[in-house]
C-alpha cells in the first residue's frame, strides 16, 4: 500500500494526472471493498451468531474506531 501511495504522489508531483487518477481510484476501491467485506462479516455474525454489535467491531491497524456505549452517552448527557 505504501508503494502505491508513493507512486501516486510521484505521478502528482510529475503532473501525470491521468495515471494518478487511476491509482487513486484503485486505492479507494480497494479500501472500500475491504471495509464492505468487513462490514458484511460483522452483519452476518450479528444475524447468525447473535453477537452484540458493540462486541464485534473490527479495528484495522491503520484505523482507530471509538465505540461509545449507551451508558457512556447517558453519562455525557448527564454532565451537560
Amino acid at each position: 500500500m505504501v508503494e502505491n501511495i508513493d507512486n501516486f504522489l510521484d505521478n502528482v508531483a510529475n503532473k501525470n494526472f491521468v495515471e494518478a487518477e487511476k491509482q487513486f481510484s484503485d486505492m479507494i476501491n480497494t479500501r472500500l471493498a475491504d471495509r464492505l467485506e468487513s462490514h458484511k462479516a460483522m452483519i452476518a455474525n450479528q444475524v447468525y451468531n447473535g453477537v452484540d454489535p458493540e462486541e464485534d467491531i473490527d479495528i484495522d491497524d491503520e484505523d482507530e474506531i471509538e465505540v461509545e456505549t449507551e451508558e457512556e452517552e447517558t453519562e455525557e448527557d448527564a454532565e451537560l
